[in-house]
């Protein structure tokens, strides 16, 4: 947060910042295949908001043609682990199809080298790798191994875990909030029936209850929700807005 309300003062950080995201996004998507139900949330958003706000930046806020490959891996690989890709390919592309061919594929190298220097991507990588004009088959990206299995650790009292930012946020639009717990979305589902939940909230719901909506009470399961990348969006955007508003009210103080 600190480095991001810098601005684009301090590019060099700022871009360190990014790629630091998106290995931390990787370790945390392996993580979550061992821990079912687990959602970062917070830490998901604010990865949204990091993207947004670079992408919005003329030339992702570098003035180097080098810098700004660098960045824009950066970027991809960070889309790709947070599942913002859909959303944010447009942009990428507009930014990336400015690069000389040298610097894309000097991008692609911070994906395929063999070093410590490689960004991490979780799951299939061709689709970041095909914005630079690679693939999966050309090249031998680092994805993010699978966390070993460790023992469960003891269940922390409930009301030692910090709230996340679903918790925290009270008055989001009825829009923007899940229709079974009424908290702020953050990986929006839309049911057949046109219901929007979070997507851990209804899984959950649903393995306890049985595969029926519990909004209209029809058949319902979580692969019959669609992920919404437009609903993803409008809270991204409502987010940002909010605390531009909050630290504005602080600095008038």
């Amino acid at each position: 947060e600190v480095v991001l309300a810098q601005g684009f003062d301090h590019p060099a950080r700022l871009r360190e910042l990014v790629a630091g995201c998106a290995c931390l996004a990787a370790a945390l998507s392996a993580q979550s295949v061992q821990s079912e139900g687990c959602s970062e949330d917070g830490f998901t958003l604010s990865c949204r908001m990091l993207l947004s706000t670079c992408l919005d930046a003329p030339q992702v806020g570098c003035e180097q043609a080098s810098d700004k490959a660098a960045m824009l891996a950066a970027l991809a690989a960070l889309a790709h682990n947070v599942g913002d890709l859909e959303i944010s390919q447009s942009r990428l592309t507009e930014h990336i199809s400015q690069l000389q061919p040298a610097d894309i594929a000097r991008a692609r190298s911070r994906l395929t080298r063999r070093d410590r220097q490689r960004l991490l991507l979780c799951g299939s990588p061709d689709a970041v790798l095909s914005l630079f004009g690679g693939s999966a088959a050309q090249e031998e990206p680092l994805v993010a191994p699978p966390a070993a299995p460790t023992a469960a650790p003891a269940a922390a009292p409930a009301s030692t875990a910090p709230p996340g930012l679903r918790d925290v946020v009270q008055n989001a639009p009825k829009e923007l909030r899940c229709a079974l717990d009424q908290k702020l979305l953050c990986d929006p589902v839309v049911s057949p029936g046109g219901v929007v939940f979070e997507r851990t909230t209804l899984a959950r719901w649903l393995q306890k209850h049985g595969n029926q909506c519990p909004i209209t009470g029809e058949q319902l399961s979580v692969e019959d929700c669609k992920r919404s990348p437009d609903i993803r969006k409008k809270v991204t955007d409502w987010v940002r807005t909010e605390g531009r508003q909050k630290e504005g009210k602080r600095k008038k103080r």
